[in-house]
């Protein structure tokens, strides 16, 4: 990632991209993963068994500890990885 330091936070650095002609301005080269991982626990799968919406099953599996694409993400842009731009891009975030 071509890049410009934007902020420090303790002891991480959130970056902006910026381009070059190696990257054709974009900012990035290749591809990264943000993953997700849902816990099949018994509460979940008694919600989606009983076909509960999608958003309480989601609702569910976070207070339970599940690692959402956004919260992936934001781990990758603190490891100077990707920007926060670029997570709220790919994602359906609107914590920004």
């Amino acid at each position: 990632m071509h890049h410009d330091q934007i902020a420090q936070v303790g002891n991480a650095t959130i970056y902006k991209s910026v381009g070059c002609p190696e990257c054709n301005g974009r900012g990035f080269t290749g591809r990264t993963g943000i993953y997700e991982f849902l816990s099949n626990s018994e509460e979940v799968q008694r919600l989606v068994i009983a076909n509960a919406p999608s958003g309480q099953v989601k609702r569910v599996a976070v207070e339970q500890g599940m690692f959402t694409l956004f919260d992936d993400g934001v781990r990758k842009v603190f490891q100077g990885i990707t920007t926060f731009e670029e997570i709220k891009r790919v994602t359906s975030a609107t914590e920004f």
